[in-house]
């Protein structure tokens, strides 16, 4: 299960009231109250509507909660965080472009991929992890050179 932050809290406040019914009889009026930023919920199901900054996420267990952004290998579809079709994509921008891959996949072409595709090499990037890419040219060897303060 990934890890999440929650920015709600996980219980559903709820009043009961009695108010007159039919014939004078008191009948019982629950009414539930949510906490921002949740905008429509029940006791059971837990957050059904997040304010607009925020997504909402299922709990293994059903609930849900709003969170500021979606854990990882979820995306945000509609303010619904929404899993990413992509088994090795630890970040996505929709069900099948990934943006970061799990350890130790690398990116290539919006795909996880176990090695790079010939003459491709992998390089490490600390915003999205390994990548497949062109290899550098090589630099000429610095004893060929000539210092930059000589004339001739």
């Amino acid at each position: 299960m990934p890890s999440v932050r929650l920015t709600s809290v996980l219980c559903v406040l709820f009043l009961t009231t009695l108010r007159s019914g039919v014939n004078g009889r008191a009948e019982r009026e629950r009414r539930y109250f949510c906490p921002p930023p949740c905008k429509e919920c029940d006791h059971r199901e837990g957050c059904k509507l997040c304010d607009d900054r925020f997504s909402l996420y299922r709990l293994s267990i059903g609930y849900g909660v709003c969170l500021g952004s979606c854990p990882i290998g979820y995306y945000d579809f509609q303010g619904i965080c929404t899993e990413c079709g992509l088994s090795d994509c630890l970040s996505c921008s929709d069900g099948y472009t990934c943006r970061r891959c799990k350890y130790p996949y690398k990116l290539y072409n919006s795909a996880c991929h176990a090695e790079c595709p010939p003459p491709l090499e992998p390089v490490r990037y600390r915003a999205y992890g390994m990548i497949c890419r062109k290899p550098r040219e090589e630099t000429k060897d610095e004893s060929t050179r000539r210092p930059s303060n000589v004339t001739e």
